[in-house]
């Protein structure tokens, strides 16, 4: 029996590790600021905590929209061009006048 992973399902799990991740670092820096406020170190550690945690949510966002944004392509519209009448040179369909000689097309 073979098992096959769908590669998007992959980065998307990764992504919500990634998150959750990050949302745990924040909520333990938040929880050991106001638990040892006079520990000096458990404070150096929650910032520390709170940086990882904040550039972790930042990195599955971020992997987020890029999967958003090459999920959403679609396919390339083939470019239309149009003869000039006068000067016979190629103008896109979109045009009003020639772009070589200025006529109307």
């Amino acid at each position: 029996m073979s098992t096959t992973t769908n590669p998007t399902k992959q980065a998307s799990t990764r992504n919500w590790t990634t998150l959750g991740t990050g949302i745990f670092l924040l909520v333990l820096a938040a929880g050991m600021v106001l638990l040892a406020t006079e520990n000096f170190i458990a404070i150096g550690f929650a910032w520390f905590a709170f940086l990882i945690g904040l550039g972790l949510i930042i990195m599955g966002a971020l992997n987020n929209q890029d999967q958003k944004r090459e999920t959403s392509h679609s396919a390339p519209r083939p470019m239309v061009r149009i003869r000039c009448t006068h000067c016979n040179s190629l103008n896109l369909e979109t045009s009003l006048r020639c772009s070589n000689c200025g006529a109307k097309l």
